[in-house]
């Protein structure tokens, strides 16, 4: 274990098989927010969870999905934001890394620029899935190593989180730099874990988040 902190390195991604996810531990209330920082490594012909949860189809319904069949098939990205009547379909630049940021006034950036202003969000009483939609309490849409995640944040109206990746052995956890709590896999499969990294909170995501908070 590294003094102070409850594991053993700081890992540069987590990279989930299509069973593992992790739940983030409490729902979304207003105002919330988050930026994350990504690499999109494949695809797949369904939509695929980056972030999400809801109670039903278009109820209490917040998704971040990775697009890749029909007419949304290229680069794309859906933001679904209250119902399934307030989704929109972003094209997102094929860099190597992908900073994604939706702020508290529903305003969608990729690497800093403006791609969709999304609809007014409803708080979900389900809590917000990574590499899976929380649906109504059961994991779906899961992603199976399509996306890569470095880092991520958000928050709301209750607080705020700085996600990390980690590991403690050789089991990924993502470790909450605000509560300092990890967070593991709630599903059945496992990750791929990022190489260790030798500076904390890496300046690589620091980078590409551009700053955002």
């Amino acid at each position: 274990m590294i003094a102070g902190v409850p594991y053993d390195a700081e890992i540069a991604y987590l990279q989930a098989d299509g069973n593992a996810y992790i739940d983030m531990g409490r729902p979304i209330g207003s105002g919330f927010w988050f930026v994350a920082t990504l690499k999109i490594i494949g695809t797949n012909n369904q939509y695929k969870s980056i972030l999400g949860a809801r109670t039903g189809s278009g109820v209490e319904d917040y998704q971040f999905s990775l697009v890749t069949y029909g007419s949304q098939a290229q680069n794309r990205l859906l933001a679904r934001y209250g119902t399934n009547s307030s989704q929109f379909f972003a094209e997102y630049p094929a860099t190597e890394f992908l900073s994604v940021r939706v702020d508290a006034d529903y305003k969608l950036y990729f690497n800093g620029t403006l791609a969709a202003t999304l609809g007014d969000a409803s708080p979900s009483s389900q809590n917000l899935f990574l590499f899976a939609l929380n649906d109504n309490g059961t994991a779906s849409q899961n992603l199976s190593n399509l996306v890569r995640v470095y880092g991520i944040k958000y928050g709301d109206s209750s607080g705020q989180h700085d996600f990390i990746p980690v590991r403690v052995g050789q089991v990924g956890y993502l470790y909450d730099r605000v509560t300092r709590k990890l967070y593991g896999n709630a599903g059945t499969g496992s990750f791929t874990l990022g190489p260790d990294v030798a500076t904390p909170v890496m300046a690589l995501r620091r980078m590409a988040e551009g700053g955002a908070s």
